[in-house]
């Protein structure tokens, strides 16, 4: 795992963005095909896309 360039590394390897990704989208998978079970659908065909970024905000920035 690496920093991506926006935080100062040089976005070589898998990025901290990217992990996080990968996880939501393997959760929110699981979850729809749970849903699906029980409402006795299949649900095994879903695909999941995933796009996250991770931007970092001065500390002088409101933050909504």
């Amino acid at each position: 795992m690496r920093q991506p360039e926006e935080l100062g590394g040089d976005g070589e390897g898998t990025n901290p963005e990217q992990l996080f990704a990968i996880g939501y989208a393997a959760c929110f998978a699981a979850s729809l095909a749970l849903v699906g079970q029980r409402k006795q659908l299949r649900a095994d065909d879903a695909a999941i896309d995933a796009k996250v970024m991770l931007i970092p905000v001065p500390p002088s920035t409101p933050q909504t």
